[in-house]
């Protein structure tokens, strides 16, 4: 059961559920347990936006996690006040500042 399934097949599973193949047919066939199949469904699921575009599931949540670190990037470096180019020594020394702030690792990709 510990098979890796290739993008292919993948979204290939996906495609016999949108075309009305059952999931328990699907877990048989492959050997997949139903939450990974769910999963996948839910992964590769088609949203629209209001202007008719489509985007994946996985793409969207993708996209709203790489937002949400640039937001807090520049939350950071608001806050340091000191700029990009700075000295390597200012920007530690600004950063050090908002230890407790927010997160280490957050902190670091600014430097």
């Amino acid at each position: 059961m510990n098979t890796k399934h290739s993008e292919e097949v993948i979204k290939g599973i996906v495609e016999q559920y949108s075309n009305g193949k059952a999931v328990a047919l699907l877990c048989a066939e492959y050997r997949v347990p139903r939450s990974t199949v769910y999963f996948w469904i839910k992964q590769h699921r088609k949203l629209k936006s209001s202007s008719n575009a489509e985007i994946s599931y996985w793409d969207y949540y993708s996209l709203k996690r790489k937002h949400n670190k640039l937001k807090e990037k520049l939350e950071i470096i608001k806050a340091a006040g000191c700029s990009l180019s700075a000295p390597l020594k200012e920007k530690l020394y600004a950063l050090e500042t908002l230890y407790g702030q927010f997160s280490v690792h957050a902190l670091c990709r600014i430097v």
